[in-house]
């Protein structure tokens, strides 16, 4: 058996990285109700349609290897599975664990899960953002920097230790993940935030400007700053004239693992989301293993919790609300970039989970 996994007192093989809450069984029993009624009541689910049809009749370099339309098309899914794992997904999000790890948006199951660990897992999930710990250091440098010279200098592993020691206050431990695609299929990328990490800040170009423009628009309403759009843009650039700064996957790893020697999963399978999830409900997550479960791989959904966003921002920078804003438009504008990076198309359909009564509107 794999070091990564440990026996409980059920008999379960789970991940070494929930260890720590496994002990708190009786505990998980016991607010289970809670955990019931803190989740799906929350939140209410917007579907705003496929994520390229948010940028009509825009150019965008599309270059993953996964398409819905080609999988509706071959009859592999239809789209009534869709409607309904849209209408139904509020009720697979649950509350956030304080000490769990932080994880990636991927939507793919972690290797050995069973769905009937459904309720060790539920009650040791961490927030679901771009690239876990890797992307929340990229968006650290993107918005922390004015000019070339505050860029000169920059690496990619200092950058992880800054993000990670600047971001223990948010109660969630740093964390990366592998998966165990062999990488010899061009399709078979296993983790665009982190394998493609280059490539997605390389889409962040004037082909693709209109489209990250439009999406973060889109989503996050109200909130939206053009100039601090601009300032991740042009920040983007100064960070791509540096030599090397972007390590290889090997050394990412070394890095991550000095940040927490239990938070590197293994994900396992191929990318079958039909769509992505923004999360707005602050302190809930999706169980992506559950939901990929119930159709044993064939309908799965990605996941981004803003709201954690959100609130790394505001402990990132307390004092300056400018500075919240420009983390929070290099967040999620890093996010397009990498979904760039996963659709074939576009085709991908995008829903926003919002708590209810919430009155800030969705940009048209």
């Amino acid at each position: 058996m794999s070091k990564l996994y440990e026996m409980t007192g059920s008999g379960l093989h789970v991940p070494r990285y929930l260890g720590e809450n496994i002990g708190k069984s009786a505990l998980v029993r016991a607010n289970m109700e809670e955990l019931e009624r803190m989740s799906g009541e929350q939140g209410i689910v917007t579907v705003v349609g496929e994520i390229g049809n948010l940028i009509p009749n825009q150019r965008a370099e599309w270059s993953g290897g996964w398409s819905v339309k080609e999988r509706l098309a071959s009859g592999e899914i239809t789209q009534q599975e869709i409607n309904t794992l849209f209408e139904n997904i509020t009720h697979d999000y649950y509350r956030t664990t304080p000490g769990a790890i932080i994880r990636c948006i991927d939507e793919r199951p972690d290797v050995g899960y069973e769905d009937s660990m459904f309720e060790v897992y539920r009650s040791s999930l961490g927030p679901q953002i771009p690239g876990g710990t890797l992307g929340g250091a990229l968006a650290l440098r993107l918005c922390t920097g004015e000019s070339l010279q505050d860029y000169t200098e920059a690496s990619m592993e200092a950058d992880i230790k800054a993000y990670a020691s600047r971001n223990v206050d948010t109660g969630f431990k740093a964390a990366y993940h592998d998966d165990d695609n062999n990488h010899t299929d061009p399709n078979s990328i296993g983790c665009a935030a982190v394998l493609k990490a280059e490539d997605a800040h390389r889409k962040v170009n004037p082909n693709n400007i209109v489209t990250l423009d439009d999406i973060s628009r889109a989503v996050l309403g109200n909130s939206f700053r053009p100039d601090h759009f601009i300032s991740f843009v042009g920040n983007n650039t100064y960070l791509l004239a540096v030599p090397d700064y972007f390590l290889s996957i090997d050394k990412q790893k070394e890095v991550m693992k000095r940040q927490n020697p239990q938070g590197l999963p293994i994900l396992t399978g191929p990318h079958n989301g039909v769509g992505l999830m923004i999360n707005e409900v602050p302190y809930t997550t999706l169980n992506k293993d559950h939901v990929s479960a119930r159709s044993e791989g064939r309908l799965q959904m990605f996941n981004y919790d803003l709201w954690y966003s959100r609130e790394v921002a505001t402990k990132l920078f307390p004092y300056s609300k400018e500075a919240q804003s420009r983390y929070v438009h290099a967040r999620f504008g890093m996010a397009v970039a990498i979904f760039l990076c996963i659709s074939k198309d576009g085709s991908h359909e995008v829903g926003i989970r919002r708590p209810n009564g919430a009155t800030d509107r969705l940009a048209a």
